[in-house]
C-alpha cells in the first residue's frame, strides 16, 4: 500500500476502506482452504505491518487494516515495497495460489528498483495485480509491475476505487482477464432485422441471431451502474411493442432471457432499416444516460429494401450523431456483395465499422472482435487508451472522439 504523501489522509482512509472491502470477499482462516492476509505500506520506509499468520480471521484482520497508519513520507519506494512483500511470501502454504496487490498512486523514484522487485516477485510466482490511482502514474511502470496488461486497474481518483471492487475481486479468485470496457459505464443499443430472408435455408437462423447478441452481452457487467441494453426489431414495421428497455432487466440472466424471448415475435418482412435506426433515435436515445459512452450495434443479413435506402442512409447519419458509433454487423450475402458491404459502410461510418459473417452458424466468430469494436468506442468516448482495464471517470463525460483510423473489415466466410 503506498503510504507517500501524494495520497493525502482522504486517499489513505479510502484506501484502507478498499482494502477491507476486498478482504470482505474472502473467506479469512488459518485452514487449508482459507484467504491468508499480509500487509506492507511503503513510502520513504517501508513496514511491514502484519504478516500472513498473523490475523487468522476476518474481524481482527479488519481491525489491523483500519489502524494502519499513514506515514506521508515524500518518496515512493514502491520496489522496497514490493521486496517486502516477497519476503512476507516466504511463510506461503505449498500449493496455494499467492497473489500480490499494489496499490499506488504516483511514480517510484527508481523505477528499475521497482521493475527487478517486480520480476523477482514473478520469479517466486507471485501473481501481481497494480491499482495505479490517478495521471500521474506511468502506463509503463503499471506494466512493469504487473508484467501482463490484464492485471491492470486503473481509476482517475481515490473516491472512485470501489469502482473496481468487483473487477479486482473476480481477478483475484480467477484470474480471468474482462473486455477492457466491462466495468466502463456503456449504454448499449442494438437494432436487430428480423425480415423474411433471415430463416429462408437455415433452421431458426433467427434464433441463433439473438443467441449471438446474448454471448456478446456475456462479456460486460450488466447493471444500472455499468452497461445497460435496450433492443428493438425491424421488417416491414418496426416491432415497438416488444422493444426491450434500458431499465427492464437490471442483470444479465433477466436481459439475455428478454433477448431470447424475442424469436417469439417474428413475423417476417420487408427490410426497413430506416424504421429502426429511426426508433432508436427517437425511443432509445433520449432514455441514455448524461455523460455514460453510447454505442448502436445494427445486426442485419441484407440490404435495406430499395425504396428505402436513402432513409436509411439519412438515419444511420443521426444514430452515428446521437451514439456517438454506429456498428454493423452483416450476414450472408455481405460475403460475396460488394453492393451490401458498401451499404453498410456508409451506414456505419467507414469500414473499420462493419464486421461480416458469412452465415447464421458463424455469428459466433464475430463476437470477439464485436466486442473489441466496441471497447475501442467506449474508451474513445472517455478519451483513454483502450488497453486500460478500466477507466471509469469521476463524472463520466465522454470527450469528441478522435479519428479512427481505418482497418479492413473483419469477415468469417460461410461453410462450403
Amino acid at each position: 500500500m503506498d503510504a507517500s504523501s501524494s495520497v493525502g489522509y482522504n486517499g489513505w482512509n479510502m484506501s484502507m476502506q478498499f482494502l477491507k472491502a476486498v478482504v470482505d470477499f474472502f473467506e479469512i482462516s488459518d485452514a487449508p482452504e482459507g484467504t491468508r492476509v499480509a500487509v506492507t505500506t511503503y513510502a520513504r520506509e517501508t513496514h511491514a505491518n502484519f504478516e500472513l499468520d498473523t490475523y487468522t480471521d476476518k474481524p481482527t484482520l479488519q481491525w489491523a487494516i483500519q489502524n494502519l497508519e499513514f506515514e506521508a513520507g515524500g518518496y515512493t519506494d514502491t520496489g522496497s515495497g514490493i521486496t517486502s512483500g516477497i519476503q512476507q511470501m516466504k511463510t506461503r502454504r505449498p500449493l496455494v495460489r499467492t497473489v500480490m496487490v499494489v496499490l499506488t498512486d504516483g511514480n517510484s523514484q527508481e523505477a528499475d528498483k521497482t521493475a527487478a522487485a517486480a520480476i523477482a516477485a514473478r520469479e517466486e510466482d507471485i501473481v501481481t495485480y497494480v491499482v495505479g490511482v490517478g495521471a500521474t502514474v506511468p502506463e509503463q511502470e503499471l506494466l512493469n509491475i504487473a508484467g501482463d496488461p490484464g492485471r491492470i486497474a486503473r481509476v482517475k481518483t481515490y473516491e472512485q476505487i470501489n469502482d473496481i471492487l468487483g473487477l479486482l475481486q473476480a481477478r483475484l479468485c480467477t484470474g480471468q482477464t474482462y473486455p477492457v470496457c466491462r466495468y466502463s459505464p456503456t449504454d448499449v443499443t442494438f437494432i436487430i432485422d428480423s425480415s423474411s430472408s433471415i430463416n429462408v435455408g437455415a433452421h431458426d437462423a433467427y434464433s441463433k441471431g439473438l443467441e449471438f447478441i446474448t454471448k456478446v452481452i456475456d462479456h460486460f457487467e450488466v447493471t444500472p451502474k455499468y452497461t445497460r441494453v435496450a433492443a428493438v426489431t425491424f421488417s416491414t414495421d418496426v416491432h415497438g411493442d416488444t422493444a426491450i428497455e434500458f431499465d427492464d432487466n437490471t442483470n444479465k440472466t433477466a436481459l439475455n432471457a428478454a433477448i431470447m424471448n424475442l424469436r417469439n415475435s417474428y413475423a417476417g418482412g420487408n427490410t426497413f432499416t430506416d424504421r429502426g435506426l429511426q426508433f432508436a433515435m427517437q425511443h432509445f436515445l433520449p432514455q441514455t444516460r448524461e455523460g455514460v459512452a453510447k454505442v448502436a450495434i445494427l445486426v442485419t443479413d441484407g440490404s435495406v429494401t430499395h425504396s428505402q435506402y436513402d432513409a436509411a442512409v439519412a438515419q444511420s447519419a443521426l444514430v452515428r450523431e446521437g451514439f456517438g458509433t454506429l456498428i454493423a454487423v452483416g450476414i450472408g450475402e455481405a460475403i460475396n456483395n460488394q453492393a451490401f458491404q458498401q451499404e453498410l459502410a456508409v451506414m456505419a461510418g467507414g469500414e473499420m465499422n462493419v464486421l461480416l459473417a458469412g452465415d447464421y452458424e458463424h455469428l459466433q466468430e464475430v463476437i470477439e472482435p464485436l466486442v473489441i469494436r466496441t471497447c475501442e468506442e467506449v474508451a474513445a468516448a472517455y478519451g483513454a487508451p483502450a488497453d486500460n482495464i478500466v477507466d471509469v471517470p469521476a463524472v463520466p463525460q465522454p470527450t469528441a472522439r478522435p479519428p479512427t483510423a481505418a482497418r479492413p473489415t473483419v469477415f468469417v466466410p460461410a461453410a462450403n
